[in-house]
């Protein structure tokens, strides 16, 4: 009989370990689930930040269309609107590979582009 009680003594204790390890274990569990809770909320913040950040780029592009429509039916006689005008100077700018930023003088622009094209000439010979 005395066999029989270290055996169950010793199951006891491993018992008494596992459901220590349990309880650890739903513990660490319990705190990943607030982290993961957390990180939702802050995943859903995000997203509206995004979606606010999304509307408001959407406002400024509508904003910029509509003054530039307004600015090609304020300047009369000019040939193409200034929007594209704009647009074409940007274009050229960046064709030629000008590093002068965004106010570049058309007077600059232009003569850059002359001596490009001295440039290009003067390789082609």
């Amino acid at each position: 009989m005395h066999g029989c009680d270290t055996d169950i003594e010793s199951r006891r204790t491993n018992i008494n370990a596992l459901e220590f390890q349990m309880a650890k274990l739903c513990e660490r569990s319990n705190n990943y689930k607030v982290k993961k809770g957390g990180l939702q909320d802050e995943r859903k913040s995000l997203w509206s930040r995004e979606n606010e950040l999304t509307a408001e780029i959407d406002k400024l592009r509508a904003e910029v269309e509509k003054t530039e429509k307004s600015l090609d039916h304020a300047i009369p006689g000019v040939p193409c609107g200034v929007s594209e005008a704009l647009h074409l100077s940007l274009r050229v700018r960046k064709n030629l590979d000008f590093s002068l930023g965004v106010f570049t003088t058309i007077f600059n622009m232009q003569k850059l582009l002359v001596q490009k094209k001295l440039q290009a000439r003067y390789l082609q010979k």
